[in-house]
C-alpha cells in the first residue's frame, strides 16, 4: 500500500500504534478502526488509506481521531446544508485548502470535487475568483467570499447577512461548520508536512510548496 510521507508516524494499521496500549486505548483504537472500516471499506482489510492521512495521524490519540471523524461525518450527514449542496460543499473545501496552502488536502479532493460537479477550471481558478465571471456564478462567489472571510477571522455583518438571506440561519451555521471542519484537517496536515502522490503534478498555487 502506498503511504504518504509526513513528520510523524501515521497509524494506518492497528499494529502501527507506536505506544504501549492500556485497555482503554486499545478499546478506542479498535473502535476507531471499526468505524473507519465501516465508513471507508478497503478490499485489503481494516486500514486507513493514504488518502485519509489526517485520520492516521490523529490516531496517535484514537479517541480524538474517532470523534474528529464522527464530527466530520455529522457536518456532512443527512439533513444538513452540506448534504443538500454537494457542489458548494466541495467549493468550500477547495477554497479552504487553497487559503491554507494545503497541497495534500487540495489534491485529496480534486476527484471528489469533480464528482460534485465542479470543473477542473473552477478548481484551478479559485485564486482569481473575483474576476473570473465566466467561471463562477454569483452563488459560487458568495460561498468563496464567505469561506475566505471565515478563514481570515473577520466576518463582516454584510457577508453573513447575505448567507443567511440565501439559505437561512440554521443553514448558514451548517455552512460555517463545513468551513471550520476542513480548516481543522488542513491545519493538521500542514503541521505534519504530509505529502502524497495522488497522481496530480499541479501545485495548489504558485505560493504552495510541492
Amino acid at each position: 500500500m502506498k503511504l504518504p510521507t509526513s513528520r510523524i508516524k501515521g497509524v494506518y494499521w492497528e499494529s502501527d500504534y507506536p505506544y504501549d496500549l492500556d485497555d482503554a486505548t486499545a478499546s478506542e483504537l479498535g473502535e476507531l478502526f471499526d468505524y473507519v472500516a465501516q465508513s471507508y471499506p478497503e478490499p485489503e482489510g481494516r486500514y486507513i488509506s493514504g488518502g485519509h492521512a489526517g485520520i492516521s495521524q490523529l490516531a496517535q490519540n484514537p479517541r480524538i481521531a474517532l470523534n474528529a471523524l464522527k464530527l466530520t461525518h455529522a457536518v456532512l450527514g443527512e439533513r444538513t446544508w452540506a448534504k443538500d449542496h454537494f457542489d458548494l460543499r466541495e467549493l468550500i473545501v477547495q477554497t479552504v485548502n487553497l487559503h491554507f496552502r494545503s497541497q495534500y488536502c487540495f489534491q485529496a479532493h480534486v476527484d471528489v470535487a469533480r464528482r460534485a460537479g465542479l470543473t477542473d477550471e473552477q478548481q484551478a481558478m479559485l485564486s482569481l475568483w473575483e474576476t473570473a465571471d465566466h467561471v463562477y456564478s454569483d452563488e459560487h462567489k458568495l460561498i468563496i467570499e464567505y469561506t475566505l472571510a471565515v478563514c481570515s477571522g473577520v466576518v463582516p455583518d454584510a457577508i453573513f447577512a447575505r448567507v443567511v438571506d440565501r439559505y437561512g440561519e440554521k443553514e448558514a451555521i451548517e455552512c460555517t461548520a463545513v468551513i471550520a471542519t476542513w480548516a481543522f484537517w488542513a491545519m493538521i496536515l500542514n503541521a505534519t508536512g504530509t505529502s502524497f502522490d495522488f497522481g496530480f503534478d499541479k501545485p495548489v498555487d504558485d505560493r504552495s510548496p510541492a
